[in-house]
């Protein structure tokens, strides 16, 4: 008989492990509370003045390690995610930051981007190259994580801010790596683990790319996610959108045996041999009945994890011809604004992500301004609201302009989403962009497992082992691969290449 697994949440950790069990036999449902799948890989339309449609994505803008035998290029290789239009930043100038009026062009490649940080902070070149050198040992060595007998990095336990005023020990350089950084992750000075900051940056720095046109048609996540899900598909398994899990029910012991499924107003159950959660570990284990091995000390520790802040995005329509495309990301700061220490209003620091799908004769069609913004301030949809998204899209605007003169003019409509707007759409706990916090303090209790007390139930997605598209595709590969006979799946999809 088809051993059943339901997987709640069709984000791309939900909807790349149901690509990997339906391809080894299970019968998949994965089930969607959203009308649309694909969680923070979701896009939406807007229309401009003239009655143009512009696509834009909720969280997905671009990723890296994507390079040949790279370690995302080895997973999408396996999750036939190589064929849509990828495309690569500028080698020689993937990112602009602007500090106050100091401009720096830092490029991928390894040689290249240690050179560019040497000719920037020439006295600081032993501590570059020590700093380097331990991203790019990370980044070899990603997929040790698929080992067991290796443990958790030690690195989880190191506070990435101590490491960098050591190591770089240059007040302008440690900001400089750090501006680069903070649209990628949540800097905090006191709990950031390094392994968390060396692995995403070390991802970017390897190569970077962005997802152009599909079919004709603008691409980002959603065609990451259409791709996937006609991959589930493809091999037997099922989506089913619309459907709220309002309760995992147990045996009372230690296994899960049924959901109870909402669907077009009607509550169902649903008899189940597996479940993998890709919501927040805090709403899974809030959905377990009760149950002897779930104890109270862990429903605790689930509920009680931090989260990530959110971001505000500002999407922005631009009039025909009016800027040119850059293949790049553009980070803009003001003079005074520490990256560890924003405000968390929004509007202090931005990154401008050119869209790669909305090029005409070399000029860009759109673009989106994001900052950080803390979440759980926002409260509700009032005329303070709108009044506040109205203040942080003007400062968003005002600062990127510092390194885009005219962007202001060449603006015909723009939209603004929150991380209310994230919570909204994703289901993200606060809004948050990147899931539940790692604390270099306390790794052992926020670097989570995929494992929970109930045998049949796991847990996947970004709160996991590490955000962003290649953390949580790392983390679909150790969920599956945690679930009874599935011990070798790392060798076997990591062989795909």
């Amino acid at each position: 008989m088809d051993r059943t697994v339901a997987i709640i949440g069709s984000g791309p950790g939900g909807l790349e492990c149901g690509c990997i069990l339906a391809r080894r036999g299970f019968r998949v449902i994965v089930l969607e509370k959203a009308k649309v799948p694909g969680g923070a890989l979701q896009t939406f339309t807007r229309k401009d003045s003239r009655g143009m449609t512009h696509t834009f994505d909720t969280g997905f803008h671009y990723v890296g390690s994507l390079g040949e035998g790279e370690p995302l290029f080895r997973l999408f290789s396996y999750f036939g995610l190589m064929n849509l239009p990828w495309r690569p930043l500028d080698g020689d100038f993937a990112a602009e930051v602007l500090i106050g009026n100091e401009k720096y062009a830092l490029p991928t490649g390894w040689e290249a981007y240690e050179e560019s940080l040497c000719r920037a902070f020439p006295h600081r070149r032993e501590g570059i190259r020590k700093y380097v050198g331990l991203l790019k040992d990370v980044g070899d060595n990603i997929f040790s994580a698929f080992r067991p007998e290796t443990g958790m990095n030690p690195l989880f336990g190191v506070s990435t801010a101590e490491y960098l005023q050591e190591t770089l020990a240059e007040p302008g350089l440690v900001r400089l790596v750090s501006c680069a950084s903070a649209f990628n992750m949540d800097l905090r000075p006191e709990s950031l683990p390094l392994y968390v900051f060396a692995q995403i940056n070390s991802s970017f720095i390897s190569s970077s790319w962005r997802l152009g046109r599909t079919d004709g048609k603008a691409g980002g996540g959603s065609a990451v996610a259409a791709a996937l899900i006609k991959s589930l598909e493809s091999d037997g398994g099922e989506l089913m959108t619309g459907a709220e899990v309002t309760s995992i029910r147990t045996d009372g012991i230690g296994r899960a045996v049924s959901l109870d499924v909402r669907k077009d107003g009607q509550l169902m159950e649903m008899p189940v041999d597996f479940v993998i959660s890709d919501v927040h570990p805090s709403l899974a284990i809030g959905m377990v009945d009760e149950c002897r091995a779930v104890r109270r000390i862990y429903r605790s520790r689930m509920t009680g994890l931090g989260n990530t802040r959110g971001m505000f995005t500002v999407n922005v329509a631009l009039k025909p011809g009016a800027m040119p495309y850059l293949n790049r990301n553009v980070i803009v700061t003001g003079q005074d604004c520490d990256p560890w220490h924003v405000p968390g209003r929004g509007g202090d620091e931005v990154m401008v992500h050119f869209n790669a799908a909305d090029v005409s004769d070399g000029f860009a069609g759109s673009l989106d301004i994001l900052t950080p913004m803390e979440g759980m301030a926002l409260g509700g949809r009032d005329d303070a609201y709108g009044e506040m998204k109205r203040q942080c899209a003007e400062r968003c605007i005002g600062l990127a302009s510092k390194a885009l003169p005219g962007l202001d003019n060449a603006i015909d409509r723009y939209w603004t989403s929150s991380p209310l707007t994230w919570k909204d759409c994703t289901g993200t706990a606060g809004g948050s962009a990147f899931g539940a916090f790692r604390d270099c303090r306390n790794p052992l209790a926020t670097v989570l497992s995929p494992r929970t007390p109930l045998e049949n139930l796991f847990l996947t997605g970004q709160s996991l082992n590490l955000h962003g598209i290649l953390g949580v595709s790392m983390t679909s590969v150790l969920t599956c691969s945690a679930m009874p006979g599935l011990e070798n799946l790392p060798s076997v999809i990591l062989a795909n290449d």
